[in-house]
């Protein structure tokens, strides 16, 4: 029997700049309006009631058993905030209260947890809810982020956690928001989908599903600490949440993909800087008991923990919090971590000044920009490539090409050529040995709906959008 959802592990973060003008949706707007205290500016609460209604639709779009985190700290609505666009104040909250009034919600209320946390308060769109959603046709095409929407954030930890901090655009910066202007506009005109990609979504951790969600394709880099000398990860794709096994059947326009990475990346990066060379798997110990291939996940995943800590207790905390989340990493649960501490520590003694060094985070920052010369290479070619930090997935027609833009990227960043890449295939159903009756099931039982998105995409007319 599966655990009933947790609504503060699975959810998402409400989104100020989620709108829509879709007539449907607008007509949705004014009836709920229409049962609610008549206080205030009539077309400030509509605005209000708009964006938390059109986050309700997303998420339920997403999944009905996703909610929908926000914030009932007044301070965390700044109107006056670059990323605030609409100007969404804490109005907000009284939205949300006169839904609740209503009986439109199942609502959580926030708390802080053990470590003394923030966990915020849960929403999400009740059958009644859903009655009107259904009742006045709203449809997935209508709710889009503003073509405004920033695509560079920047962050620093403040008491309540991380937060988003506005900054002024340097000539560098305002290069790079156009940069990722380009990028999200082809994302926007591609087609990036996953034929028998289950409705229902795949199960994960602890239950958890990964939707389906292929509207998902704005992409954005977040830097941290306050600077943008830390972080720069693009974040944003539904590609990047779905799991490995089903990454390899995405399709680009209806073609198969290849996915490229680097073998190693932060390693290398650091033996590089140290102007040392790193011969073989920096994740291989020749353990006794345990096979390489067997521990690489797990070694791997230690390893880059260790140079984003600052010292043996966090990374304890932080291997275990792992392995709690991870689904691939739960077999590892009962290792002597501290073991594997020592053996990977005097393995890499050459670069053992960043381990407890939290280096990592200068390490995203230099991988980040090793990401944004190959994407902005294919930009420019008009070819759409999809990230996930490291690794990158493209039509399988220019594998080849992809691989001669990750080599170069890496050269110009990290000044170093000692580097290799691994490489995935197409789909690998593809590669069974029943293959040929698994091309002509395929065939059999084509994926109406997928083709019918397909052409759909095709046919349409697509203008620029993001700025």
């Amino acid at each position: 029997m599966e655990k009933p959802v947790n609504p503060f592990d699975y959810y998402t973060k409400i989104n100020l700049n989620l709108w829509t003008d879709d007539q449907n949706f607008s007509a949705l707007v004014e009836h709920i309006q229409e049962q609610s205290p008549k206080v205030g500016n009539p077309v400030i609460r509509k605005k209000h009631l708009t964006v938390v209604l059109a986050n309700l639709y997303y998420t339920w779009l997403d999944d009905p058993e996703k909610y929908l985190g926000y914030y009932r700290f007044f301070h965390k609505y700044k109107a006056r905030s670059q990323y605030n666009i609409l100007k969404i104040s804490t109005l907000l909250i009284k939205i949300v209260d006169d839904l609740i009034e209503l009986n439109y919600l199942d609502h959580k209320k926030g708390f802080y947890d053990r470590n003394n946390q923030s966990r915020t308060a849960r929403m999400q769109a009740n059958d009644e809810l859903i009655k009107l959603f259904k009742y006045y046709k709203l449809q997935p095409h209508s709710v889009e982020l503003l073509s405004s929407t920033p695509s560079i954030i920047l962050r620093d930890i403040k008491d309540d956690g991380k937060e988003e901090i506005d900054f002024e655009y340097t000539e560098e910066l305002e290069t790079l928001r156009t940069s990722l202007a380009n990028y999200n506009n082809l994302l926007r005109k591609t087609h990036i989908a996953i034929p028998h990609y289950p409705k229902e979504g795949v199960t994960r951790t602890k239950g958890l599903k990964v939707p389906y969600n292929t509207h998902n394709k704005f992409v954005r880099r977040i830097f941290n600490n306050g600077t943008f000398d830390d972080g720069g990860r693009f974040y944003g794709g539904f590609w990047q949440n779905i799991p490995k096994e089903w990454r390899l059947r995405i399709r680009i326009n209806g073609q198969p993909i290849v996915e490229h990475d680097y073998s190693g990346l932060h390693i290398n990066l650091l033996y590089a800087k140290e102007n040392k060379q790193h011969i073989g798997d920096p994740y291989s110990l020749n353990h006794s008991l345990y096979s390489d291939e067997e521990l690489r996940p797990y070694l791997k995943q230690l390893l880059l923990i260790m140079l984003n800590c600052r010292n043996e207790k966090q990374v304890l905390n932080a291997v275990r919090n792992a392995i709690r989340w991870d689904t691939h990493l739960c077999l590892y649960n009962n290792y002597n971590h501290q073991e594997f501490i020592e053996l990977l520590s005097n393995k890499h003694k050459p670069i053992g000044k960043y381990l407890y060094s939290g280096y990592g985070i200068t390490l995203q920052k230099i991988d980040s920009s090793i990401a944004h010369q190959i994407i902005d290479t294919f930009t420019k070619k008009n070819i759409a490539i999809l990230c996930i930090h490291d690794s990158f997935i493209c039509d399988s027609h220019y594998g080849e090409e992809l691989t001669k833009a990750m080599e170069r990227a890496y050269e110009s960043i990290a000044s170093s050529k000692a580097i290799s890449l691994s490489y995935k295939g197409t789909d690998p159903y593809l590669l069974r040995n029943d293959k040929d009756t698994y091309i002509d099931m395929m065939l059999k039982n084509r994926d109406r709906d997928y083709e019918y998105l397909l052409e759909q995409h095709q046919e349409k007319v697509w203008e620029e959008y993001y700025v």
